[in-house]
């Protein structure tokens, strides 16, 4: 497994010691925060992924289907009806379109699904260093099982990581370069953004 980390300016990602080469970053900024970023990069020899976005499930006790989406007195209740799960299934559904228009992808593109970040990102750690299990209970582990289900349902290559971490993948599987669609939280007032395409794009 490659070590995976950042530079200080948070805008590199570094891969087994190297610096990738990142051709395209893209922020969208909404009314709550929230980002989602599509970055190319490479770093020696063989591809690399990199910490996708969030997912996770209601707690046991709640006594709606956190999979079945309810409107009730104009309020709508499901996972991710009040957090910032857009940018994963944003993602999700592009590589989609990608798959079902069967355009042909010089890259791997790999979406990354973790279940801890409130929790230091623990999972992403445990996939990229692959040391022991983390204690995460089973609902979380259940929302990965769904993502991997919705994947192989949709044709992608899956893949679960000591129930910590699960990925879909698309694009040639011996690619030299990888291509990682990356969500998470920023705090950003609406409409603010910015955009950065590199020489490299």
């Amino acid at each position: 497994m490659p070590t995976m980390g950042f530079s200080p300016d948070a805008e590199f990602p570094i891969i087994n010691g190297e610096k990738g080469n990142v051709s395209i970053v893209t922020r969208f900024a909404g009314t709550q925060g929230g980002s989602l970023k599509l970055v190319s990069f490479s770093a020696g020899s063989r591809p690399n992924m990199v910490p996708g976005t969030a997912v996770a499930v209601v707690e046991a006790a709640d006594p709606k289907d956190p999979w079945s989406p309810v409107i009730e007195d104009g309020r709508l209740y499901a996972r991710g009806a009040s957090d910032d799960k857009g940018p994963s299934f944003t993602a999700y559904y592009a590589m989609k379109m990608i798959k079902d228009l069967n355009l042909d992808l010089k890259r791997k593109l790999v979406l990354v699904m973790g279940i801890d970040e409130e929790s230091d990102w623990t999972g992403m750690d445990e996939f990229f260093s692959a040391t022991e299990d983390a204690p995460l209970g089973p609902g979380p582990k259940e929302a990965l099982l769904k993502f991997e289900e919705f994947a192989k349902r949709d044709g992608f290559r899956t893949g679960n990581y000591k129930n910590l971490v699960a990925y879909a993948e698309l694009g040639p599987e011996d690619a030299e370069e990888t291509v990682a669609i990356i969500g998470h939280l920023d705090v950003m007032p609406a409409g603010d953004g910015w955009q950065k395409v590199s020489c490299h794009a």
